[in-house]
């Protein structure tokens, strides 16, 4: 055999042999390659999921911070709320030192109205006494009509008299105590009109007596029983009247009735003023109510422009409008600062 053949045996044999090895490599890389594929998916899942993972740890970041939001919020309006409740609880404490005191006020109130009445009632019987001991006085003079001395004249009179004066002066102050101590609108009002109306009968009835002994003693002609009986009148008030009440009548003259509203009854009361209408002003109007504290005066008039009208009086030496024949008034309390 030829050299030259064994060479291309050889080399044929190589040509095997690295084709052999081409093949082996060929599969080594497709193996290789197959693995990188399925390591480059799981990369991707692992992305994928690492993607998740963060996506759900925002979320409850988030999530965590919207309840540390709520709860500062709900921090906030508890505090609030304790606040509140703490001022809530200094004012109960307050309205209720305040109930204390009203109930504490309004129980010495019931007291002093139950000393009141007491007081009224008191007053109430010396005023019976008084008016008892006046028609006793009145018997005796009349079974003494024969000429001699009534049993009491001169000093003993003006003393009777006098005690009189002041058991009506105490009486009416004690009426005014208790009107004031009533509300606006109480119906006790309406007990003390009644009372002062009755007093004022009583009143009444007592200057017809002395009105009747007048003009007995006039038809007798002067005696000593006259001038006890002159001392016995001149010893009474000038304005002997209970507020709100009936005046008494005046003996002989002009006399002008007047009849007015408050605002502390619905019903009117009278009084009789010794003057014509006309010449009555406002000052006698105050004299004849003897109302204390601020007040407003109207009266019914009639204006040439705008018909019946109430007309305010303002200055004591103003006359009073009249209205067929008498006065009607209107007496309010003025609560204003002057």
């Amino acid at each position: 055999m030829l050299p030259s053949d064994l060479t291309t045996f050889d080399l044929q044999k190589e040509l095997l042999k690295c084709k052999q090895e081409a093949r082996n490599l060929q599969g080594i890389k497709d193996a290789l390659q197959q693995r990188l594929t399925q390591q480059d998916t799981s990369v991707l899942q692992l992305k994928q999921e690492l993607l998740r993972a963060n996506m759900d740890k925002d979320e409850l970041y988030n999530q965590n911070v919207d309840l540390q939001r709520k709860l500062e919020e709900r921090n906030r309006l508890l505090g609030e709320y304790k606040k509140e409740l703490g001022q809530k609880d200094r004012l109960l404490q307050q309205h209720q030192a305040k109930l204390e005191e009203a109930l504490r006020k309004l129980s010495e109130a019931s007291y002093q109205q139950v000393d009141l009445e007491r007081e009224l009632e008191h007053k109430d019987v010396l005023l019976t006494h008084c008016m008892k001991r006046e028609a006793d006085e009145v018997t005796s003079y009349n079974s003494h009509s024969n000429g001699f001395l009534p049993p009491v004249v001169g000093k003993g009179a003006a003393s009777i008299t006098h005690r009189g004066t002041s058991d009506l002066q105490l009486v009416r102050d004690a009426l005014r105590s208790l009107r004031n101590s009533f509300s606006g609108h109480d119906p006790q009002h309406h007990t003390i009109d009644s009372l002062e109306q009755g007093i004022s009968s009583l009143m009444e009835r007592l200057h017809v007596m002395e009105t009747q002994k007048k003009q007995e003693r006039r038809v007798r002609g002067k005696s000593p029983r006259t001038q006890a009986g002159s001392e016995y009148r001149e010893s009474w008030p000038p304005n002997s009247k209970l507020p709100h009440s009936q005046s008494s009548p005046t003996v002989g003259g002009a006399c002008t009735k007047v009849l007015y509203f408050t605002d502390r009854s619905l019903t009117p009361f009278m009084v009789n003023i010794p003057k014509r209408l006309g010449e009555v002003t406002l000052k006698d109007f105050k004299a004849a109510i003897d109302r204390e504290g601020n007040h407003r005066y109207h009266f019914k008039a009639l204006d040439p422009e705008f018909g019946t009208v109430k007309e305010e009086v303002f200055h004591d030496d103003d006359a009073i409008p009249g209205w067929e024949g008498k006065i009607v008034a209107w007496v309010e309390e003025d609560h204003g600062e002057n």
